[in-house]
């Protein structure tokens, strides 16, 4: 029953979505043509206002992209890679390891969603090799799901931002602790309950024996260690200091203690520098070298298209709901 009301949303939504550009933008002319209906504004207003008001969030946008990009680049380094193969090693059953990989999954995107995103591609991966009898798409299902607790999680974009100094509606309501967002009862209830849950959903999911989409795990083989391709020639100045691992561990080490001192002044008071400044240090120290980070970060950065391109037309979009709702 549950595998066939999955199937039933997969195909409609592949019929039926559109790509989020183009859905943001049908649904900005959808509400100004309300706008036009429901307030005393003419078309050129509703113009000049889409124009005007489509780079306040700017600040915001490159925020968010930042929060993606550095939990990408984290989980690109080959220390989290090797943990998460050895985790994925742990269950021995069809159900077991459905189970784990979607707790993994929840426990990943609870710290950081972009970290989510690409440990769970490595999961999903990982998993394949190492349980060749397990159903591919639930793999992929159960790696991804901890989606759903995004906005529950340390990287919950809202919670952070009306919990950072100058953010845009700080004026009209403050700062509002995480002690009343993400860890306000009923957010922790809603998380916990998910994760819970959905891992349970996975597992009643599984399709019957002889009906499972089984992979060859040998089409993911990759070296987790890739080979330096400096060790070959002669390093020249630039290269021997770009790949420094002494810069690295310098930058990693400052980054600690200022997290050190911000904690001890001012509690467990997370916001969105403080977890972009967090995932930053993380990413290095994994690396180990401030060339190995950077070109992390530069693959990732692609990663954040969706948010360069979507926050400033969603900040028009949020801004002409508000206009028709107030009229």
């Amino acid at each position: 029953m549950i595998n066939k009301l999955l199937m039933f949303f997969v195909k409609f939504m592949r019929n039926y979505l559109p790509n989020p550009f183009t859905l943001a933008w049908l649904i900005t002319v959808f509400v100004a043509i309300v706008a036009l209906v429901s307030t005393p504004s003419k078309p050129s207003d509703l113009v000049n206002y889409w124009g005007d008001g489509l780079f306040g969030l700017l600040p915001f946008a490159m925020q968010m992209s930042l929060i993606l990009i550095t939990g990408y680049a984290l989980a690109a380094s080959n220390v989290v890679k090797k943990v998460l193969i050895k985790l994925v090693k742990i269950p021995r059953t069809p159900k077991q390891t459905i189970l784990f990989v979607a707790i993994i999954s929840m426990v990943l995107y609870f710290l950081n969603w972009g970290l989510g995103l690409v440990a769970g591609g490595l999961l999903a991966r990982e998993a394949a090799k190492q349980h060749k009898d397990v159903d591919f798409r639930l793999l992929v299902t159960a790696a991804f799901s901890g989606i759903i607790i995004t906005h529950g999680g340390l990287s919950a974009s809202i919670p952070l931002l009306i919990n950072t100094e100058g953010h845009f509606a700080q004026d009209q309501m403050g700062l509002v602790p995480l002690t009343q967002t993400i860890f306000g009862a009923q957010s922790l209830f809603i998380t916990i309950s998910l994760i819970i849950v959905i891992p349970l959903l996975c597992v009643l999911m599984m399709p019957k024996k002889g009906q499972e989409v089984l992979v060859d795990g040998s089409l993911f083989d990759e070296e987790i260690a890739a080979s330096s391709e400096f060790g070959l020639k002669k390093l020249t100045i630039s290269e021997k200091i770009d790949n420094s691992k002494i810069l690295g561990l310098t930058l990693g080490v400052v980054g600690l203690i200022y997290l050190i001192y911000y904690f001890f002044n001012n509690g467990f008071n997370l916001n969105i520098n403080t977890i972009i400044i967090i995932f930053i240090v993380l990413g290095v120290l994994a690396h180990g070298s401030l060339m190995e980070y950077s070109k992390a970060v530069t693959k990732g950065t692609s990663t954040a298209a969706g948010i360069i391109l979507q926050f400033p037309f969603m900040q028009v979009l949020w801004g002409l709901c508000m206009k028709v709702a107030l009229s």
